[in-house]
This record gives C-alpha cells, sequence and structure tokens, in this order.
C-alpha cells in the first residue's frame, strides 16, 4: 500500500536525569521531525507494540535478589527511528528543508519517525529480529522477555521499549552481550540499575528494594500539591467494610 502524509518539527524541553529526578538547570531544547495527519485504515493497519508486563519485571528483579545475579541497565536513544518499516510510504519534504530544484518531489521512507502510529510496532519487529541474532530466543508469554543459553550459562533480557534489562547469574557474560546490543544501536550505558520503569531500586546484598517516591514527587510537583494535606487511605471517613458472604452472588462485570 502506497501512503502519503506531511510532518512538523516539534521543539520540546529535554532533562537529564540524575538518579530519577529531573534538573531544571540541565534542561535544554531539541527537535523531532515527526509525522502527522494519517488516517486510520488508509495510512496504517496494526499499531499494538508488545512490552514486557510489570508482573515479569518484579519476578526478575525478585530472582536477582535471591541468587545475587548481576542486574545491569541499557537506555537505547531515539529507538523508534530505527524501525524498519515494511510499507511503502512517502512524505513531504520538511518545511525549510526542500531540496532546492524538485521542490516537489516527496521523500520515500525505509525507517519510522516518531509521531508515526505504526512506529513503536515497527521498532518492537527491529528489535525481536535484533535479538534473534545476537542469540535470544524470545518467550511466548511475554514478548518483552528474552533468553540466552550457551555452555557458560545464561542471561535474560527484559525490554520495555527503549529501556532495557541484561540480568544473569555469569557477570562477564552478562558485559559481553550487553555490550553486542549497544553495538547494534546508539545507547547509554546505565550500568547496576538504579531506576526502571519509573520505578527506584535499591540492591543491597540479598535484597533489592523498590519504590516509586521519586515519581510521585514529580506528579505532586507538576500538579502543585506539594503541601497539600496528606490522607491515611483513599476511601471516605469512617468507611466501614462489609464481610461478604459466601452465598453472595457477585456481578462479574463489575
Amino acid at each position: 500500500m502506497s501512503m502519503n502524509w506531511s510532518c512538523t518539527q516539534v521543539a520540546t524541553r529535554s532533562s537529564k536525569t540524575d538518579g530519577f529526578l529531573m534538573s531544571r538547570q540541565t534542561a535544554g531544547k531539541k527537535a523531532h521531525l515527526v509525522a502527522k495527519a494519517q488516517v486510520e485504515g488508509l495510512d496504517y493497519d496494526q499499531v499494538f507494540s508488545p512490552v514486557v508486563q510489570f508482573e515479569t519485571v518484579h519476578l526478575i528483579l525478585a530472582m536477582a535478589a535471591l541468587q545475587k545475579w548481576t542486574v545491569s541497565g541499557v537506555d537505547v536513544r531515539n529507538a523508534y527511528l530505527y524501525g524498519e518499516l515494511d510499507e511503502e510510504i512517502y512524505m513531504e519534504q520538511p518545511e525549510g528543508f526542500c531540496v532546492p530544484k524538485p521542490e516537489h518531489f516527496i521523500i520515500r521512507l525505509k525507517k519510522a519517525l516518531y509521531g508515526l502510529k505504526q512506529a513503536g510496532l515497527a521498532w518492537w519487529r527491529t528489535l525481536r529480529d535484533s535479538m534473534k541474532e545476537l542469540g535470544f530466543e524470545g518467550l511466548r508469554s511475554d514478548a518483552g522477555l528474552f533468553i540466552f543459553r550457551n555452555e557458560h550459562g545464561f542471561i535474560i533480557a527484559v525490554i520495555y521499549v527503549d529501556d532495557a534489562l541484561f540480568v544473569g547469574p555469569n557477570n562477564t557474560l552478562v558485559q559481553e552481550l550487553k555490550q553486542k546490543f549497544m553495538k547494534r544501536w546508539e545507547c547509554q550505558d546505565l550500568g547496576e540499575i538504579t531506576e526502571f520503569l519509573h520505578m527506584r531500586v535499591h540492591k543491597d546484598s540479598s535484597k533489592i528494594k523498590l519504590d516509586q517516591c521519586a515519581y510521585l514527587e514529580t506528579v505532586l510537583k507538576h500538579c502543585r500539591m506539594q503541601n497539600c494535606k496528606t490522607a491515611a487511605t483513599p476511601l471516605p471517613a469512617g468507611y466501614m467494610p462489609k464481610p461478604v458472604s459466601l452465598d453472595t452472588v457477585i456481578d462479574p462485570e463489575l
């Protein structure tokens, strides 16, 4: 299917992170070329992009704590731009960047752009194929979990869009596979895990503690609720739960 649509440039503010909290002093500006004006059914069909389940993340971190495995993180920069497109897609030349003479020419995209509806799915397919080439096998039960096995041991890769964890008992093998992964994409090596999916991670001997305190503080600041009154529970004051009898019929749609 041939598709033709336009694009626009969007300026956003980005912040470097120190652990989890963002610092306005290090905030800067960056520009993205993003897609726009797509029509469902004509310009795109499938858009669902699988990600790892939160329950799986908790399970892998619990196993890492009990078995004292290495947990190392990686962040893929501009991940969607690596997504290979299967469709035949054309785009108008960006405003301000047109070729001088053939201004009426259009551009054919071979890789995805931010704002493209199928960009997430295209990135996941590219990532899945890349993980297979590295020797990983994807799980059918969880699309964001990949396992590598050889005579030296095994490595578990937990991937949520552009955030990845490499987990395993053999630290040398973990670092080796992580380096191979980083050679395929432009990545930031996060080293020993301290934060993942808005969860702050504290690792201490045989324990791994998770909390979202920093994320909640960021949300409160954004909503200007730092000085709001606290409540012990979100339930109404004076609420008393009633016991449920085994004979009580519960509506399954609730």
